[in-house]
């Protein structure tokens, strides 16, 4: 009987010595595999800009309003109406905010159906692309690295989502987007000779703005921008600056819901551009939000006062120009 309590006792003992045999081996490939080098994770280009399929978003519109242009060998949407009432006076070209559709719901769509009794015929594109978010990764080697303690930025700013390159190449696609789409409404407006208008909102607006300013964008006879920013912060700060150098009319219009960027430059846009003639330049407030059916009223209210005044100018421009050569 006595023997019967050393036997538990020697195999109770036995599986530690078997664990303390296998330790030193585990130890050996838990360090191995720390110190062989895994293959470093590649940060991803910037992807091409994928245009969304937006058929289903405009089974809604008329046949007769849709027509087809080819950006980027993809077939994209222009929305076109003709102006009606007794006034014709040209087309207004509407360019809504990156990543949504022609006939983009909120304002886009309110101005395109109701400038044309104004005298405007409308036509209205697809926007540009609207880039993906970048997928941060970090290298396998910098893992295992001690930080330097250091924040990039200021405490008080959001960390950039994307170097200065890229946001530099993606605004490029996006310019190119554009530049080739309004290059083929000069045949889809042939119908509707007269002024041109071209109105841009958000991101759409700040590029056309840059386009423009490198003299990379035929000038309309009235730009009219809505919360005009860009996502990069370098970029957007110079937006004042190659706004007020535009030598054309503007309107400048600013909702209370505009994003945080257009709210950030908008007294800077009204000071530098307050050096062109009166007649070059305005900026509207909106009192309410552009979310609103009467926001969106008193936004036609600003374009149409504002295109008057313009067509006045060119008018006594013309008149006075004709006498000279007389």
């Amino acid at each position: 009987m006595a023997l019967i309590p050393r036997t538990i006792a020697m195999l109770c003992f036995l599986p530690l010595v078997v664990l303390a045999a296998d330790e030193p081996a585990n130890q050996d490939m838990a360090n191995q595999a720390q110190t062989q080098p895994e293959p470093a994770s590649q940060t991803p280009e910037t992807a091409p800009m994928k245009p969304r399929d937006n058929s289903r978003a405009l089974e809604h519109v008329a046949a007769s309003e849709l027509q087809k242009i080819q950006v980027d060998g993809e077939e994209q949407a222009v929305l076109i109406r003709p102006w009606s009432g007794p006034k014709q006076l040209g087309a207004a070209l509407l360019l809504p905010p990156p990543g949504t559709h022609a006939d983009a719901p909120g304002l886009n769509a309110f101005l395109r159906r109701n400038i044309n009794p104004a005298g405007w015929a409308s036509l209205s594109i697809t926007p540009p692309p609207f880039p993906e978010q970048p997928n941060f990764t970090t290298e396998a080697q910098e893992i295992s690295k001690a930080g330097d303690g250091k924040m990039p930025g200021k405490r008080n700013q959001a960390t950039s989502r994307r170097e200065a390159e890229e946001w530099q190449k993606l605004r490029k696609q996006q310019q190119s987007f554009i530049q080739q789409s309004l290059a083929q409404l000069d045949t889809l407006g042939a119908p509707f000779p007269g002024k041109r208008l071209l109105i841009a909102q958000d991101q759409s607006a700040a590029l056309v703005i840059e386009l423009l300013a490198a003299q990379k964008l035929a000038k309309p006879d009235l730009l009219v921008v809505i919360n005009p920013y860009l996502d990069d912060p370098d970029a957007n700060l110079a937006l004042p600056k190659q706004l007020a150098g535009l030598e054309l009319a503007v309107l400048d219009i600013q909702s209370p819901d505009g994003h945080q960027a257009s709210q950030a430059t908008v007294k800077s846009r009204k000071s530098l551009a307050m050096s062109q003639p009166d007649n070059q330049y305005r900026q509207q407030l909106l009192a309410l939000d552009l979310r609103q059916d009467v926001a969106f009223e008193n936004t036609l209210m600003m374009i149409e006062g504002m295109a008057r005044k313009v067509l006045k100018q060119l008018a006594a421009n013309e008149k006075t120009a004709t006498e000279a050569n007389q």
